[in-house]
């Protein structure tokens, strides 16, 4: 899987790149006031333990910025949970 294509809210067609999901992701958080610090201050963490659990691939934290950016946590995130929100099993996800 190269890309995320996923249909936004407004019915507009998104195309990211895999290897820039963070950076998009951080983008669309912007142009919503938010940022990965204020969500972790919300949590009472970081932003550095938001981005950690990002990066890693956390499933409490994937599903809180998804749930943030109102996109369901499968389109954001399809090599982590399968197409009802699941987990894959470790060998089929991708480091």
């Amino acid at each position: 899987m190269e890309s995320l294509t996923f249909t936004a809210s407004s019915g507009q067609k998104i195309v990211v790149p895999m290897s820039k999901r963070t950076q998009w992701i951080k983008g669309q958080l912007k142009k919503q006031r938010m940022t990965l610090a204020s969500i972790g201050r919300e949590y009472k963490v970081t932003g550095q333990a938001v981005s950690v659990g990002i990066n890693r691939r956390s499933l409490s934290w994937i599903q809180i910025i998804a749930d943030k950016l109102d996109i369901p946590v499968e389109e954001l995130w399809p090599d982590v949970v399968d197409e009802n929100g699941l987990p894959l099993p470790d060998e089929e996800v991708s480091a």
